[in-house]
């Protein structure tokens, strides 16, 4: 649901895109959804934890990448986003699949190793 919400917003946002409530609204629902995805994203176990991760971090990678080419002018800014995108919907899929609502009464997350390495790469990388 709180991914579903920042999608909405997003689209939102590009029907008119430029300074406006709307893209406030995309940023603070972007921030809320990211913020989603590192916490539940410690309940993700094997394959989707790998594929999660490493989708959440390249997705970062590529947005912060689509912002510095936006800054340049540069018209490929728009590429690397939408890749973004894309790896965002991946880490998404792989929450969905990891069945990370079902983790019960547990609100501190578990150790999970390649979710602290991927928070440091997320640290290095933005």
């Amino acid at each position: 649901l709180v991914l579903l919400v920042a999608g909405i917003c997003s689209l939102n946002y590009w029907r008119a895109p430029g300074a406006s409530w709307r893209r406030d609204a995309d940023l603070a629902a972007a921030g809320v959804g990211l913020g989603y995805c590192l916490y539940t994203g410690f309940w993700l176990e094997g394959a989707c934890a790998r594929v999660g991760w490493a989708s959440l971090v390249s997705a970062l990678a590529c947005f912060r990448k689509s912002w510095m080419l936006s800054l340049g002018h540069c018209e490929r800014w728009a590429c690397w986003h939408a890749i973004a995108h894309a790896l965002s919907g991946v880490a998404a899929a792989a929450l969905a699949v990891g069945n990370v609502a079902s983790r019960g009464e547990a609100y501190t997350p578990p150790r999970n190793v390649i979710a602290e390495c991927s928070l440091v790469a997320i640290i290095l990388t933005v």
